[in-house]
């Protein structure tokens, strides 16, 4: 039998929800390891291998000051050693946030102008991995971020932009990110060489979309000034090397379902 998936950050919102797609038997193929400093299937520190083998090591960890730089950066050079020790290859999980805003779809060749300290320590993190790693610059994760969190607590206020729309973002469910890195894995195990991908789902969706799609209400609050209407990634390099079903607001509402989230309260 093959080495397992590594992953990396098993205790935070996305590896918990990873956990609950291999306990309810969705996970996509061979059982994963969930490891994290806090919690997962087993604990990792920084110079430690909390299993003898890999078939890729995918980090997704994070510091607790997730805008410390040296931090992060420390924490990823840590998970290179690992996957070098293990003789795996590693899957560096970084963000959408290392893009400036901007209406228009990112590409990955673009050049990278974060406007906050955490986009700015995952590109500090790329560029001290560099070519060692795939980089995977990760959209929204449904059931694991802000709306869906919000959703979750009940009671959500949406911004209303000038022209009367909600903001558009761009996601992917965890089911399909599980399949993606799964995919991903498989061909950097084969020998394939690393690439910065954006990973997410293609398409842009209208928050109060999502809300509907979910069942629920909201509030309305004029956007401040500086709002970003939109936030979208160019996926064509990504569904080059895997299948990716288009973004729907049902579909994304569904997959976090699968993965344990549940809506609270609409008031």
């Amino acid at each position: 039998m093959s080495a397992p998936l590594l992953i990396l950050g098993g205790s935070g919102r996305i590896g918990r929800a990873f956990a609950a797609l291999r306990a309810r038997g969705h996970w996509p193929g061979p059982a994963p390891v969930l490891a994290g400093r806090s919690g997962g299937d087993l604990r990792w520190q920084p110079g430690e291998a909390p299993v003898e083998g890999a078939r890729a090591v995918v980090h997704m960890a994070g510091p607790a000051g997730s805008a410390d730089t040296a931090a992060t950066v420390a924490l990823a050079r840590a998970a290179l050693d690992l996957a070098q020790g293990l003789g795996a290859p590693l899957l560096h999980v970084s963000t959408a946030a290392v893009y400036a805003p901007s209406p228009q779809p990112h590409d990955e060749d673009e050049g990278s102008a974060p406007p906050g300290g955490y986009g700015a320590a995952r590109l500090a993190a790329e560029a001290a991995l560099g070519d060692a790693a795939w980089h995977l610059r990760l959209a929204n994760v449904a059931g694991c971020d802000s709306l869906f969190g919000a959703m979750a607590e009940g009671g959500v206020v949406l911004d209303r932009l000038p022209d009367g729309r909600a903001p558009e973002r761009c996601w992917i469910g965890p089911l399909t990110l599980a399949r993606v890195l799964v995919a991903l894995a498989d061909r950097a195990a084969a020998g394939a060489e690393p690439r910065v991908l954006n990973v997410a789902q293609p398409g842009a969706l209208a928050m109060d979309a999502v809300l509907r799609a979910a069942g629920l209400g909201w509030t309305w609050r004029d956007a401040p000034p500086g709002a970003l209407a939109r936030m979208a990634l160019a996926t064509d390099r990504l569904a080059g090397l895997v299948a990716l079903p288009p973004a729907t607001a049902e579909g994304l509402v569904a997959e976090a379902r699968l993965a344990g989230w549940r809506a609270g309260p609409s008031r």
